[in-house]
């Protein structure tokens, strides 16, 4: 299990944007995936936020899920939005903001570099405002990340735009989807939220711990 000193660790880490109100539920996962035979691989793991307004307020709920492919993906979107509807009553608008595979923290598939690279990319937008501009990355071909920006009803619509666009112009079917977010400055605090759990994750990975245990079937 996770030593004290780990746990102080992550107790110490601090959150640097705190400007929205948010509901964090990514220590729990839901596993979507279409083989859930086979041992969970760190690439199948992807991050979610919502934008969830009601009658009275807005804030913004995160969970994580397991997906190994982009039908399990588009289903765990579709079943962890329903459950939102239910769960929160009034609902007046419910939008995926933001959808980030873990993927993008794993230094053996993408380096310092690149990643900086591509939070530089987000870093350059939030400040915008515009809680349905996004951009999105994929990896397409052999290793080529590209991205796409443009308006959208949700993170999943820009998703299928890069698609459709990148099999029109080149022919590319095989996309790994890295990241998408919206162009406004709740982005930036859902990357910070996401580099504390993909740290509470590497120390359960590390300690041996079955953390795919904490799945919900």
């Amino acid at each position: 299990m996770i030593t004290l000193n780990q746990f102080k660790q992550l107790n110490r880490y601090k959150i640097r944007a705190l400007q929205y109100s948010h509901q964090d539920e990514s220590h729990l996962m839901r596993d979507f995936r279409a083989d859930k035979q086979v041992k969970p691989e760190f690439k199948h793991i992807h991050y979610v936020g919502f934008e969830v307004c009601t009658e009275d307020r807005t804030f913004y709920y995160h969970t994580t899920f397991l997906a190994d492919c982009t039908n399990a993906l588009y289903t765990g979107v579709t079943e962890i939005r329903e459950g939102l509807r239910n769960r929160f009553a009034h609902l007046k608008k419910l939008t995926l903001i933001f959808l980030r595979s873990y993927l993008t923290a794993d230094e053996s598939e993408f380096d310092s570099e690149v990643q900086e690279s591509l939070r530089i990319k987000i870093d350059s937008i939030s400040h915008m405002r515009k809680i349905n501009q996004f951009i999105a990355f994929v990896v397409v071909g052999n290793r080529r990340v590209t991205s796409l920006q443009g308006e959208g009803h949700d993170a999943i619509e820009i998703c299928n735009r890069l698609q459709a666009d990148l099999h029109e112009r080149h022919g590319e079917e095989n996309l790994t989807l890295l990241w998408v977010c919206a162009a406004h400055p709740v982005s930036a605090e859902y990357n910070e939220h996401f580099d504390y759990a993909a740290t509470r994750l590497r120390m359960m990975i590390d300690e041996s711990v079955d953390w795919i245990s904490c799945t919900i079937h």
